[in-house]
């Protein structure tokens, strides 16, 4: 402990306080100890801030912080920036300019709402929502293998430490029973449920062992993460989901109105499902006719979370599917499902019912 101690503070300069600092890193170093012992967290990584504490902290700080050399809305943004302080070394990601996309988690707009204290899910409706880097990181002990080392998640109603793998425990600490939840969201904790008609195989693997376009080595038995669809849409840039060109911070093209069918155009969807297998109508013996010929987007039909009713993802989109009458879905085995419902095509309506099925190949 003697050595790590030594190295946590080697290199800090003496200035006013700067004992008191001294054992103040020293109490950090013994409440880290049992974790530092076995990895190496790269803000402690000499090789990587060679800085070390001091790169962060300082005897004369900031007041109302862990004596930070500057507010703990700007600190990351000090090397993680694309501007520079001088004497600072940039680190490799520059965040700040992830975090100024189109679409982003507002950490630059909103990180002054966060709370030291703060216990989320929130069970406050009037707390204004955020984002900051602490919700999702703790800068003692992220390696650039586990950025989410040490953090806590929340799942079935309590929260609990992050399992490995799992990381949707993260983001239902924000989407999923928070009491300020906007209207306009969904509690994600639910459409995932695995206790549901569908669901991508996020929590568990899916219900449906018959996915015949799936890309190796996804199969019917393999969970995906949040981050699979979320994320940075340049592919080159720092991962996770910080920001995005994409609306809803997706990491590739998902168009939800009637377009030409196109690699591009469902790029986020052919990812994973094989576009030759959809086009082909290996699975649904109607999607060329749909997504090619009639220029339906795969969101008017299907729902990318999970549908509490209806199998194989499918919870019509009222942009496409009128709400009268009431659009319901019977599933088949061979790809020939039936679906009663008045859809909007082309500037025109289209009800699919009984006489419309009469000229049909089923039922």
């Amino acid at each position: 402990m003697k050595f790590l101690t030594t190295r946590i503070v080697r290199g800090v300069k003496y200035a006013g306080s700067g004992l008191v600092f001294l054992l103040v890193m020293a109490a950090v170093s013994v409440c880290l100890g049992a974790q530092l012992s076995i990895v190496n967290p790269t803000h402690t990584d000499r090789s990587k801030n060679p800085y070390g504490c001091a790169g962060c902290h300082k005897g004369h700080g900031k007041t109302g912080t862990a004596m930070l050399d500057s507010s703990k809305n700007d600190i990351c943004f000090t090397c993680h920036g694309f501007s520079i302080a001088a004497g600072k070394m940039k680190a490799r990601t520059d965040m700040e300019s992830v975090f100024r996309k189109r679409y982003r988690h507002p950490v630059l707009e909103t990180s002054q709402y966060h709370r030291p204290d703060e216990q989320l899910p929130e069970k406050s409706p009037s707390v204004p929502r955020h984002a900051a880097c602490q919700d999702c990181h703790m800068v003692h002990m992220s390696t650039p293998e586990d950025p989410l080392a040490g953090v806590q998640g929340y799942v079935r109603g309590a929260v609990r430490d992050l399992e490995p793998g799992k990381e949707y425990m993260l983001c239902y600490k924000c989407h999923s029973d928070s009491a300020n939840l906007p209207t306009t969201s969904t509690n994600k904790a639910l459409e995932f449920d695995t206790g549901n008609a569908s669901y991508h195989p996020v929590e568990g693997r899916g219900r449906n062992h018959l996915v015949p376009s799936l890309i190796g080595p996804l199969n019917s038995a393999s969970t995906i993460t949040c981050t699979d669809c979320h994320g940075n849409d340049d592919k080159y840039g720092p991962k996770g989901p910080h920001g995005s060109n994409y609306e809803f911070l997706l990491n590739a093209e998902y168009l939800q109105t009637e377009s030409a069918e196109s690699p591009k155009a469902y790029e986020l969807c052919y990812s994973c499902h094989d576009r030759q297998s959809i086009l082909g109508d290996v699975s649904f013996q109607k999607h060329k006719e749909h997504i090619v010929y009639n220029r339906i987007p795969c969101a008017a039909c299907h729902t990318p979370h999970g549908s509490r009713r209806n199998p194989n993802l499918i919870e019509f989109d009222a942009a496409f599917v009128g709400i009268a009458p009431l659009p319901s879905y019977a599933p088949s085995s061979d790809g020939r499902p039936v679906c009663f419902l008045r859809c909007h095509i082309g500037g025109r309506d289209v009800v699919h019912d009984n006489s419309f099925y009469q000229s049909k190949r089923w039922p």
